[in-house]
């Protein structure tokens, strides 16, 4: 008896063995594509910027009160040929597109005067840069704390932010003689913000 509850209990370990160990007698494999995986995140960027009017630049004379200044901005129709002058106040525009795919994009974005060249912004009073949307809300003002004031949000998608670059040469000032101002490396960022 006892060598037939051994032969019995040695043929379930064999059995157990063979199925649990991958000897099964039956192996198979099946495969289905998924359709509809494919996901595609948002996008938020600006188009290059493109000067207002013939120059971009425009210049009105300098008071120091009241403010703000009664006088009105005269555009300047050849930068190329133009100097620059002690007493006036200097502004830039230009506008940048935005494109925005999706919902609740939201970045910031910035256009740092510390990046112009030259030796005007090191010398002028007050070099400062702005960014704002159409409806002139406020996103970027480098002259305030924080400079991030909004958020570009894909609710601006189509339309266009206003980027100023402004400056001032006082009417004795002594260090601008002979200055110069490269906007080349001035630029907008965007950087990307988690979503609300």
């Amino acid at each position: 008896m006892q060598r037939q509850i051994k032969g019995a209990l040695a043929a379930t370990v064999a059995l157990v063995v063979m199925v649990g160990g991958g000897n099964s007698l039956a192996k198979w494999v099946d495969q289905e594509t998924l359709s509809g995986a494919t996901v595609t995140a948002g996008t938020l960027s600006l188009g290059p910027c493109v000067k207002d009017g013939v120059s971009g630049w425009s210049e009105r004379v300098f008071v120091p009160a009241p403010d703000p200044n009664p006088n009105e901005y005269v555009e300047i129709a050849n930068i190329a040929t133009y100097r620059l002058r002690a007493g006036y106040d200097y502004v830039y525009y230009c506008y940048s597109p935005v494109s925005a795919t999706g919902p609740r994009l939201r970045a910031s974005v910035t256009a740092d005067p510390s990046l112009a060249g030259g030796t005007l912004p090191s010398t002028v009073n007050a070099f400062r840069t702005y960014v704002s949307t159409q409806a002139n809300v406020e996103l970027y003002n480098s002259t305030l704390t924080p400079k991030i004031r909004s958020d570009l949000t894909s609710a601006q998608n189509g339309q266009d932010v206003l980027v100023t670059v402004a400056f001032t040469i006082l009417p004795n000032d002594p260090l601008s003689a002979g200055g110069t101002l490269n906007m080349a490396g001035l630029s907008l960022v965007t950087q990307q913000l988690a979503p609300t």
